[in-house]
């Protein structure tokens, strides 16, 4: 029932007030004092100053207890901290408590479905009023404690109202509910109780759970929550309750009412104690015992010509629509339309369920599917029927006539037959089949299989003509004389007029024949032909230049072989080819074609073909080989003129073109392994490459050394080096080659071999200049300097090794740092020390060891003196030096030969070595008392001084200054100093070596001797030196005299020596065995006398020499 606001007040007042639903004696007291005038606040505020409400409330409670009460009695849960807040601020401000119960009740069923608390109060004021509305219903006024009770087990879920109505339902029913579950109808189809099921008889099954029902109770039948007019009883047995089911008979005479919608429902009643419950086992039946009416109109078929033609194979395969008209039935959505054959439904039924768009229009198509089996062909009979979605069955009508034609059409003849020969040309075909035929899709093909196939549209009026059971093909242009033609077309091409198809024919000997033949004329020939017939048909045989020339008239469009069959007596070019197609529509036959490489690679026309013979006329690429190859499959090959491609290209020879005897021109830079591929591919045949042979290094002087360094295939072409060249390549290519040599990626060789080559620019062979310049191993300073003179490139090197002096000068900066330095000369330590300093991190040895002042070996700085280490002292040096460096190089060697200046008391040996550290002033040293070898060395002496021998084996050496050595009577060896010094050897045989001044060798009587082994000797004759011969009195009688020709081989010019005795004495130079000698000899008797000259630079000539005053000069 509906509530009044009242009422709902006081259901909320209640819940908040009490925690339960209100009996009906207070609702209806608390009802009457709203009506007799009492305002709504006063009530509330008398319902919570009593007893009962304080004992829920106590007004000892503070604000926030009172508040957090009511949050846990409304909303089941604790208040938020913001909803505590608010609701603390009202009363702040004064609201009363009482009031403020209601407005928080109000507020609490107005928020948002999902806010915590809503789901509780929600669910029990829905309960409250359950309780409210069954006690006016009962006018009971019900237990406080069972509203308690029930309001006790109310939740937040939905479902727990249930529970809190079954509760009050309970005090009513006496326990009794009714079904949970919906009743189960026998009979009704999807919820349809049709005209056969109520005659037929519905059973209800009843599922008992939740009822309480027991045996004796009576269940009562509702039709739309009243009882049938005509009471639908079962009463229970024990059976039924053990079962906790029963099953009850409806009686065929059950009135339902009207056709419609109908909910089907019980109760359960324990009819002696009056106690009834509720309805339930709800359930919605659709009662329809109607049939619907049978159509009024004549069905038709969808596509027209079904009822025309008949429904061929496919037809029936795709399916068979056909158009149902419902005008008269009353047919409704949902309803069925059915079609039947012969009245009766097919094998697989055929069925429509009608939608809104069908009732709609007034019309449904139902298709009848591949699948339904019509029987066989023949007339058939087609109606439709309509059942309702109840399942009344209507009555059938609107029948539909059609021919069901199912086999399509067979040929019957054939004009030409299968095999025919000498058919006409120009005659038609005429095909005959067993039936009525049409034209369908497709071709009919007439082929010979060999350049002449006729694909002729079956829908071509003008070649194909259909009438009755015949077929006329008439093909617009004649036949091929002499060929064999057959006559092929797909299924569906010809169908009968219910479109079934004819097989067709899918090969060459179903149906073929042989036309006749043509004679054969040449172009000369056609001519004369021609004018006494201009009908006549020939074949045009011929050379491929006649073909060519008559079809280039008439504009191209030819005369004679103007579409006719051609046959090339001679090989054709693709251009004849093309000039001849152009201008005839008839076959071509030709079995080989000659052109460029070009054109038979482009294949323009496609003339080229399986089986055709090919001849190339100039070099062709392996590309064009490959191409034309592909197209003339099984055809031969020629290419006479050779192959021109790409070093590459040729090297991979793919398809094997290059072969023996092929001329090859190779058109890029080739390698030499490349090159070695081809020739030895093409064996005999020539190999052209205009282009640089480009290859590394290693493999172009490895080619260029064959042919005893004429190289094979470097010879007389461009070569590019692909890698740093060494000299040695270079100038093995450059020798095999009169061709450019390009090495852009530098030089690489030895140092040696560099310098050889960067000295080599006066000759013009610098193979460095301009080049970037790689040093394989140590460069002295000279070689860096004239490699780098030689080139304007880079020079990178790692290494340099040179005497201590050249690279302690580092002439050219080419000690750098980080260069690795070898010294080949003893160094002082200030030449290390310098080094060193430059090379910066580069690596220095220098084991050619030290040649040092004493002083600077003993003091070691920067302690270069090492162990292992070989020292030369060049200076006398103390006892305390000497064992200084001793100490410091440990194993290595130390050599001292300036002797010591040190006292020498109580020192004794059997060899003394003088040497003279300096002089205060020029002056004469000699020897005193000197052991049996005596060494005097005055070469640190300045200023000139005069040294004498004492008549023993002495070795005398002079200083910086102009001095005078003179030896004693013994074999001296005998050496100036820097300045111009004057030698004597005096009588014993002496070797004189003059030093680096400009220094006079005297010769005076007793310095006899019969042979060189006992003469006086000059060591180191040079330019500026003098040969003092004016001691020599009479040089006959001095000299042993030798035959002139066991002395000399040849003769020379002669010059009269100016101031000897005996002007008649000749004198001249002259080279024997690699020395020179200075040789007199007198007219007289042949004789001849010499003095060896050693070490001199062979002058060869008297130009490099000046006579005056008995002066010998040697002059450059």
């Amino acid at each position: 029932m509906a509530f009044t606001d009242n009422q709902l007040a006081l259901i909320k007042l209640y819940l908040a007030s009490f925690n339960r639903a209100p009996e009906k004696n207070g609702l209806d007291y608390w009802s009457t004092q709203l009506a007799s005038g009492k305002s709504f606040s006063s009530i509330v505020s008398t319902v919570f100053s009593l007893d009962v409400v304080k004992a829920i409330y106590p007004d000892v409670l503070p604000d926030d207890a009172f508040l957090t009460q009511i949050y846990i009695n409304i909303f089941n849960k604790l208040p938020d901290p913001e909803g505590l807040g608010y609701w603390m601020g009202k009363l702040a401000l004064g609201a009363q408590r009482s009031a403020l119960v209601m407005d928080m009740i109000n507020a609490g069923l107005g928020v948002p479905d999902g806010t915590p608390g809503k789901a509780f109060i929600a669910n029990r004021y829905t309960a409250a009023q359950y309780a409210v509305n069954v006690q006016l219903e009962q006018n009971a006024s019900y237990n406080v404690n069972t509203l308690k009770s029930a309001m006790a087990s109310v939740t937040g879920d939905t479902a727990s109202i249930l529970t809190a109505n079954k509760i009050i339902d309970a005090i009513n029913t006496g326990g009794l509910d009714g079904p949970l579950n919906p009743i189960s109808v026998t009979g009704a189809t999807s919820g349809y109780v049709n005209a056969a099921a109520k005659a037929a008889g519905l059973s209800a099954v009843i599922d008992l759970t939740g009822t309480n029902a027991v045996a004796g109770n009576t269940v009562l039948f509702l039709v739309n929550d009243a009882l049938f007019p005509t009471s639908i009883t079962y009463l229970l047995t024990a059976t039924d309750i053990k079962a906790n089911k029963v099953t009850v008979k409806l009686p065929t005479t059950a009135n339902w009412g009207t056709d419609g919608t109908k909910v089907l429902s019980v109760k359960i009643a324990d009819v002696p104690n009056g106690k009834i419950s509720g309805a339930g086992g709800h359930v919605t039946l659709i009662v329809d015992v109607t049939a619907p009416s049978a159509p009024t109109q004549a069905m038709t078929t969808a596509t027209a010509s079904l009822a025309t033609n008949g429904i061929s194979a496919a037809q029936k395969a795709a399916g068979v629509a056909v158009v149902v008209n419902l005008s008269g039935t009353g047919a409704a959505v949902g309803d069925s339309v059915s079609i039947l054959l012969g009245g009766v439904a097919f094998t697989t039924p055929v069925t429509r369920v009608l939608t809104a768009s069908d009732i709609s229009a007034g019309t449904a198509t139902v298709t009848i599917g591949g699948t339904s089996s019509w029987g066989t062909d023949g007339s058939k009979t087609l109606t439709a029927r309509i059942t309702d979605a109840a399942g009344n069955v209507g009555a059938a009508a609107g029948a539909l006539t059609v021919m069901l034609d199912s086999l399509g059409p067979t040929l019957s003849t054939a004009s030409p037959a299968d095999n025919a020969t000498n058919v006409a040309l120009a005659g038609s075909i005429v095909l005959t089949f067993n039936e009525n035929i049409a034209a369908g899709t497709g071709n009919i093909v007439i082929s010979n299989g060999i350049g002449d196939t006729r694909t002729i549209d079956v829908s071509d009026s003008t070649q194909v003509t259909i009438a009755g059971k015949t077929v006329t093909i008439q093909p617009t242009l004649k036949l091929l004389p002499s060929s064999a033609y057959n006559i092929q077309m797909a299924s569906g091409v010809i169908t009968d007029t219910a479109g079934n198809p004819y097989a067709g024919i899918s090969n060459i000997t179903t149906l073929n024949f042989t036309t006749s033949a043509l004679p054969s004329y040449t172009v000369a020939q056609a001519a004369t032909a021609v004018a006494a017939d201009p009908t006549v048909q020939f074949v045009l045989s011929d050379t491929a230049a006649n073909l060519a020339l008559d079809a280039a008239t008439n504009s191209g469009a030819g005369t004679y072989t103007t579409n006719r069959a051609i046959v090339f007596t001679s090989t054709p070019s693709i251009a004849q080819l093309a000039a001849v197609d152009a201008a005839t529509t008839g076959t071509l036959t030709y079995t080989a074609v000659s052109d460029t490489a070009a054109n038979l690679a482009t294949n323009t026309g496609g003339y080229v073909k399986a089986g055709i013979n090919v001849t190339v006329t100039d070099t062709a690429t392996m590309s064009q080989l490959a191409a034309i190859d592909l197209d003339n499959t099984t055809g031969s090959l020629t290419y006479a003129s050779g192959i021109a491609d790409t070093a590459a290209n040729l090297q991979a020879n793919s398809g094997g073109y290059v072969k023996a005897v092929t001329n090859v021109t190779v058109t890029d830079a080739p390698t030499i392994a490349q090159l070695t591929a081809i020739d030895a591919a093409n064996t005999t045949g020539t190999l052209t490459y205009a282009s640089a042979v480009t290859d590394t290094g290693a493999n172009l002087r490895t080619d260029a050394l064959l042919n005893s360094g004429a190289g094979k295939y470097v010879t007389a072409h461009n070569v590019v080096f692909t890698t740093v060249a060494s000299i040695a390549q270079l100038s093995a290519v450059d020798a095999a080659t009169s061709g450019t040599m390009t090495y852009a990626l530098g030089v690489s060789d030895t140092a040696a071999n560099l310098y050889a080559d960067a000295i080599s620019i006066a000759t013009g062979r610098p193979y460095i200049a301009g080049h970037d310049v790689t040093i394989t191993d140590a460069a002295t300073i000279a070689q860096l300097t004239a490699i780098d003179g030689a080139t304007t490139d880079t020079l990178t090197y790692t290494a340099v090794v040179d005497t201590a002096a050249n690279l302690f000068a580092n002439t050219g900066g080419y000690v750098k740092s980080g260069t690795n330095v070898t010294a080949t000369t003893a160094a002082t330590i200030a030449q290390l020390t310098t080094i060193d300093t430059v090379n910066g991190s580069g690596t220095l040895s220098y084991t050619a060891g030290l040649a040092d002042t004493a002083a600077n070996l003993a003091t070691n700085t920067g302690g270069y003196v090492t162990t292992g280490v070989n020292v030369t002292v060049t200076t006398a040096g103390t006892i305390a030096q000497l064992t200084a460096i001793d100490a410091a190089n440990t194993s290595g060697t130390m050599t001292y030969a300036s002797g010591i200046a040190d006292n020498f008391a109580g020192y004794a040996a059997s060899t003394v070595i003088i040497n003279l550290i300096n002089a205060a002033t020029a002056g004469t040293v000699a020897f005193t008392n000197a052991g049996a070898e005596t060494t005097l060395n005055v070469s640190a002496l300045t200023l000139g001084v005069t040294i004498n021998g004492n008549g023993t084996a002495e070795t005398l050496t002079g200083g910086g200054g102009a001095d005078t050595i003179i030896g004693g009577g013994g074999n001296d060896t005998i050496a100036g100093g820097a300045s111009a010094d004057t030698i004597t050897g005096g009588a014993g045989m002496d070797t004189l070596t003059g030093g680096a001044g400009n220094d006079t060798f005297k010769f005076s009587t007793g310095d006899t001797g019969a042979t060189t082994g006992t003469a006086d000797s000059i060591s180191d004759l040079a330019v500026g030196d003098r040969i003092d011969l004016s001691g020599l009195t009479n040089p006959v009688t001095l000299f042993a005299k030798l035959a002139k020709a066991t002395v000399l081989s040849g003769d020379a010019a002669t010059v009269t020596l100016a101031g000897l005795t005996d002007s008649t004495y000749d004198a001249w130079i002259a080279t024997v065995g690699g020395n020179d000698y200075l040789v007199w000899e007198t007219a007289a008797d042949g004789s001849a006398t010499e003095v060896v000259l050693i070490g001199t630079a062979a002058p060869g000539t008297l130009a490099n020499w000046t006579f005056a005053s008995n002066v010998i000069t040697v002059v450059a």
